[in-house]
């Protein structure tokens, strides 16, 4: 299967509402960046050293995510005032190192494709509950949507090897 690089013409934009809007203006998104160089890129921005090149590339691909979180949290009627906000994202990627919440497999925010496996995502804890600080972890794309309605604790135990040790008896 052949994997489609993405495009995105993105303006970066301050808005208070977690919204990017769109124009004219392309963002070339394409990872040039390890993940050590991706987690030191989160560790300065946490600590408001925004002096680098792809600061606002990070930014605008940040910010469009958690709008994408949001819209779809408006589509199901969930809560939508204590949606998690940029600065509480740049902190959940830097508390867990930018790794799968799951799987502690290393997660990117700057990718190549769009449906990459190892891309970051806020994975809700509980499914019922809108993206907020206190329901939302960082995972891969791969767990995010492998693990669906799955009970969490259940999910993570599975990643981690614990069914790998159960044997059936008869």
């Amino acid at each position: 299967m052949e994997m489609k690089k993405q495009t995105r013409h993105l303006k970066i934009s301050d808005c208070s509402d977690n919204t990017t809007e769109f124009s004219n203006i392309v963002i070339d998104i394409s990872n040039n960046s390890t993940h050590e160089q991706q987690v030191t890129m989160v560790n300065r921005i946490f600590l408001n050293d925004t002096d680098f090149p792809e600061y606002q590339k990070i930014k605008a691909l940040i910010t469009k995510k958690i709008s994408g979180y949001k819209q779809q949290d408006i589509k199901k009627k969930r809560e939508t005032t204590n949606i998690i906000c940029f600065d509480d994202t740049i902190e959940k990627l830097l508390s867990c190192k930018l790794k799968c919440y799951y799987c502690s497999t290393p997660v990117l925010i700057i990718y190549d494709y769009i449906r990459q496996e190892d891309q970051w995502s806020l994975e809700r804890i509980n499914n019922k509950e809108p993206h907020t600080q206190d329901n939302v972890e960082v995972a891969c794309l791969k767990c995010n949507l492998k693990r669906r309605l799955m009970d969490d604790k259940r999910f993570a135990f599975s990643k981690k090897g614990g069914f790998g040790n159960v044997k059936k008896v008869f």
